[in-house]
């Protein structure tokens, strides 16, 4: 077995397991939150997720093309190549944190102003801040992630996100049992990242060691490169906003936060559908830029018809599953109050299955 091809087996096991430790934890913790917090502060809890997760915007489409083109320079060879693209990505990843910290600071003195209730309007600003501030942080460590999956360390990134995954669960608990609420699982998602990213920046160095921080790398020509890459990125993101994120926003304005909850549920099992299949194909995208630099186009074709196939494979036979079973799942998970999930979950289902056959191809 060559080193690629184990590189990929170790990588796509430990995503796996990765995934299911996540869905294992959102199967025992969902039902603990939702009844520690109550449907409306868990509805709020989820809305505020949600408009973090439009800070993702704020990347352009970056991050994936930074990982195209330091995989294909690893493919390349080019040591030199490695470090334009990691100091003018890195640059450019401080100019996006420094942004999502003026959105941040602006979102905060802009709440007061908003026509809500004003306790919660005093809560969302404190959660903002402590959140925007965790994202603004993430941004230029983007680039380490990007150099493990362009070597095809997947087992390590899986490795430390299952450590992080289960600190972060124990210090839910712990804050939850003592009585305390969102304002603190906002803490805890800042307070438990951090060991998980000075772990990445450092076995990303160490893999890659002659990679190192240098003015002198900068390129304008590579970031326009970036750019023009990853504008299609950033529009394919925006589609994915307009599909994926606007439904919590809607629901809480035409019914309540409360509904926000129930329709949760099979949000979030779709979203583990989602992971699962990109779980299992996601890991042959680094290596196409790899193929790709080293010119080797026949391998390029062989590869995605085979990804191609395992989409189809795996994404029809859970979609199956979640429609025949979805009903008794719901009613042992959450309880019988929170079957109204059920029929949400199979309309979605249905649109997302046909979505992922393709997922190779996004």
């Amino acid at each position: 077995m060559s080193t690629t091809t184990t590189k990929l087996v170790k990588g796509s096991a430990l995503r796996t397991i990765n995934l299911i430790a996540k869905v294992l934890v959102a199967f025992f913790m969902m039902p603990f939150v939702v009844y520690s917090l109550g449907d409306r502060m868990y509805g709020f809890w989820t809305l505020i997720g949600t408009f973090i997760g439009y800070y993702g915007l704020l990347d352009f489409g970056l991050s994936t093309a930074v990982n195209r083109y330091i995989a294909g320079a690893i493919g390349s060879g080019s040591e030199d190549e490695c470090n334009r693209i990691f100091n003018t990505a890195f640059i450019l990843f401080i100019g996006l944190g420094i942004i999502v910290l003026f959105v941040t600071v602006f979102l905060v003195v802009l709440t007061p102003f908003l026509p809500s209730n004003q306790e919660d309007a005093a809560l969302f600003a404190k959660i903002i801040l402590i959140l925007g501030i965790n994202m603004a942080v993430s941004f230029p460590l983007k680039v380490f992630s990007g150099i493990l999956e362009a070597q095809l360390r997947f087992d390590i990134l899986s490795t430390v996100q299952l450590i992080s995954l289960f600190l972060r669960t124990a210090f839910v608990i712990l804050v939850l049992m003592l009585g305390y609420k969102v304002l603190a699982l906002a803490w805890v998602s800042f307070l438990s990242r951090i060991p998980e990213r000075v772990l990445i920046t450092y076995l990303a160095r160490k893999n890659l060691p002659y990679i190192r921080f240098n003015l002198k790398y900068w390129r304008r020509s590579t970031a326009r490169t970036f750019l023009s890459y990853g504008v299609f990125v950033f529009i394919a993101k925006v589609m994915d906003i307009l599909r994926f994120h606007l439904d919590a926003f809607v629901i809480a304005a035409f019914i309540s936060l409360s509904a926000v909850t129930h329709y949760r549920i099979a949000s979030l099992i779709i979203q583990y559908f989602y992971r699962f299949v990109f779980s299992t194909v996601g890991i042959m995208q680094p290596l196409f830029s790899r193929l790709h630099g080293a010119g080797d186009y026949e391998a390029i074709k062989t590869t995605f018809f085979f990804a191609s196939n395992i989409s189809i494979y795996v994404a029809s036979f859970i979609g199956f599953g979640l429609v025949m079973w979805g009903k008794p799942f719901i009613e042992i998970w959450m309880g019988p109050v929170y079957l109204d999930a059920y029929p949400v979950l199979v309309i979605l289902v249905l649109g997302v299955t046909i979505a992922l056959w393709q997922a190779i191809s996004t």
